[in-house]
């Protein structure tokens, strides 16, 4: 593999990730909206949050909180770079739908009309997620070998 290749997988990796961070970044937030008045005003040992990792560093401070989120995301982007295929979009694939889940029990327990707004929800990161990965060249692979079993019937 050549350098100038070994560029071009990586920055068409990038576009794998984009759901993933994507996700934990609404993740995060809607935790720290939907935290009640006590968390903020009477203790962060009020923290509700169902990732036990998640619950210790916001006990610490929303600000802890943050950081284990970027370094989460640095992890899932590092992975999802460097591992080998098709391990990447394992990877990535799990955290989406980790993330997902997660934002869309937080509008379940928090938000009025949360069933369809939680549909819409899952449609759009379907969307977002389906485009970044053609961006990333993932669906190609499908379209080739479509065209040649159209051309190898056709002869």
């Amino acid at each position: 593999m050549t350098i100038l290749s070994a560029l071009r997988s990586k920055s068409s990796r990038i576009w794998i990730t984009i759901p993933a961070i994507g996700l934990a970044l609404a993740d995060a937030s809607v935790t720290l909206l939907f935290q009640s008045s006590d968390y903020w005003n009477h203790g962060f040992h009020l923290a509700v949050e169902n990732n036990p990792l998640g619950r210790a560093l916001m006990v610490l401070h929303p600000a802890v909180f943050l950081a284990g989120i970027a370094v989460w995301i640095l992890i899932v982007a590092g992975l999802v770079l460097w591992i080998p295929h098709p391990w990447e979009h394992i990877v990535a694939l799990t955290v989406i739908l980790g993330h997902t889940w997660g934002v869309s029990i937080w509008l379940y327990q928090n938000a009025s009309s949360a069933y369809w707004f939680r549909m819409s929800l899952f449609l759009v990161i379907a969307l977002v997620t389906t485009a970044c990965w053609r961006t990333a060249g993932i669906s190609s692979v499908f379209a080739r070998q479509e065209i040649r079993s159209t051309a190898t019937t056709t002869d």
